[in-house]
């Protein structure tokens, strides 16, 4: 752990470094626990979490995509 701001400000996560990361990037700025997840020694990473987290993002897309084709009652 480098360093956080988890009492100052709401928004600041922890800056952390990783050693598995090249030199020049391994600190990772802002991780939040909803950011991450940990696993335990041994435990292997489930893909069902990034299948969902994918389409959660999609649909933030396309809702983002439809209200832009909306006309604005100002036009």
């Amino acid at each position: 752990m480098v360093g956080g701001g988890g009492t100052k400000t709401a928004k600041k996560g922890w800056d952390v470094e990783f050693d598995m990361l090249p030199l020049d990037e391994r600190i990772v700025s802002n991780i939040s626990q909803n950011k991450i997840m940990v696993l335990a020694p041994g435990e292997d990473e489930s893909t069902d979490n990034h299948h969902s987290q994918a389409e959660q993002f999609q649909k933030i897309i396309d809702t983002e995509e439809e209200q832009k084709k909306k006309v604005s009652p100002m036009n």
